[in-house]
């Protein structure tokens, strides 16, 4: 699940199952909205979505990628993400970018950068005045937005997901981490 760091306990503790994390593209609707959305994780019954523009909590959306939709309420809404619980369960293996071997290879990278780079401790990289003095909220987010944005350049190219999938999934989870330490 990999927003535990973004969420508090009792969210994780009411989801009904776990989240497969995915690096795919689709597309959040809403009455007055139509927006890009990087699907960051995914379950049968709802999803982690990160884009420039998001609808607000309690807002009624679509998720659309390539044929499949569902509908859902977004409910929560923390930045530049959106965690969506869907009307009706999906088949999340329909969803992901090219089937089970590949989507495994993302979930073990995913959990090994985890373990490797924590989000919820990070008081060991610097005091807050240490941090204040070396880099702005503003620079880190700044920063986020960078790589946001060469991850979704990269991964408009199928040749350049199937070669770099989880160093593609690696700029993700930088971005995350910047977002989270701002």
């Amino acid at each position: 699940m990999e927003t535990l760091a973004v969420i508090d306990a009792g969210e994780v503790s009411r989801r009904r199952e776990a989240r497969t994390n995915t690096f795919v593209m689709g597309t959040i609707l809403t009455d007055a909205l139509s927006a890009p959305v990087r699907i960051r994780n995914l379950s049968p019954n709802g999803a982690l979505v990160a884009g420039q523009e998001l609808p607000r909590v309690g807002e009624r959306c679509r998720i659309r990628r390539g044929s499949l939709s569902v509908s859902g309420r977004v409910m929560r809404h923390n930045g530049r993400e959106a965690g969506l619980q869907f009307d009706r369960d999906i088949e999340v293996q329909s969803w992901l970018a090219t089937g089970s071997a590949r989507q495994s290879e993302v979930d073990r990278v995913v959990q090994e950068a985890k373990h490797r780079y924590p989000v919820a401790d990070t008081h060991h990289i610097l005091t807050g005045a240490e941090r204040a003095a070396v880099t702005t909220r503003d620079d880190l987010l700044d920063i986020a937005d960078q790589l946001d944005r060469l991850a979704d350049s990269l991964s408009e190219d199928d040749h350049v997901i199937a070669k770099f999938l989880d160093r593609l999934q690696i700029l993700d989870i930088a971005s995350q981490r910047l977002r989270a330490l701002g």
